[in-house]
């Protein structure tokens, strides 16, 4: 995994990083890789300058899982985490303006090896706009390997009422995209 993080999301991991010694980033790592839904084995963790607050921060890690995937089923999950999209199935309208998450680019990337003499059928690629946000996914094999792009826009942090339908129709196209594999 490998991450350059600005804004908000700086932020968290900065303090994170200074509040700890460097002997303990792999803990804060290995919980950070379980919050993005990755249960394996965190390792070889690199952090860069985390007091170079005029850059994004970067920091990367090896990740290892046995039996990741769903191989057995002949189902492939791209190592990726979940793009947030919020609810879809709440019925409930909001009375007031809500929160779409926080404005800015999200760029995913994946790269999956499969075992000599495996092929995949990849799902069509993808390209969505809501009220808020684009959502746009890229898949291809090259050398063997399965790799996916994801992107999301939010645009706009909040929406007002009016937008909720559409809001939704969104979240669930992203959603459903996720999936595909």
């Amino acid at each position: 995994f490998d991450f350059d993080l600005t804004g908000d999301a700086a932020f968290g991991a900065r303090s994170g990083f200074h509040v700890l010694a460097p002997a303990q980033w792999q803990a804060l790592v290995q919980q950070i890789s379980y919050g993005l839904n990755f249960s394996g084995d965190v390792s070889r963790v690199a952090v860069d300058d985390v007091d170079a607050i005029e850059k994004p921060l970067h920091f990367s890690y090896d990740y290892t899982r046995k039996d990741f995937s769903d191989w057995k089923d002949h189902q492939i999950t791209m190592p990726l985490p979940p793009i947030g999209a919020g609810p879809v199935d709440s019925t409930d309208k909001p009375k007031e303006p809500f929160w779409t998450g926080t404005a800015g680019v999200s760029v995913y990337r994946s790269s999956l090896q499969l075992p000599k003499g495996f092929s995949a059928q990849l799902p069509s690629d993808a390209k969505v706009t809501g009220p808020h946000a684009d959502y746009s996914a890229r898949y291809s094999q090259k050398d063997g390997a399965l790799l996916c792009e994801r992107q999301i826009t939010i645009r706009k942090s909040k929406l007002n009422p009016d937008s909720w339908a559409d809001y939704q129709k969104f979240n669930k196209t992203v959603q459903d995209d996720q999936i595909k594999f």
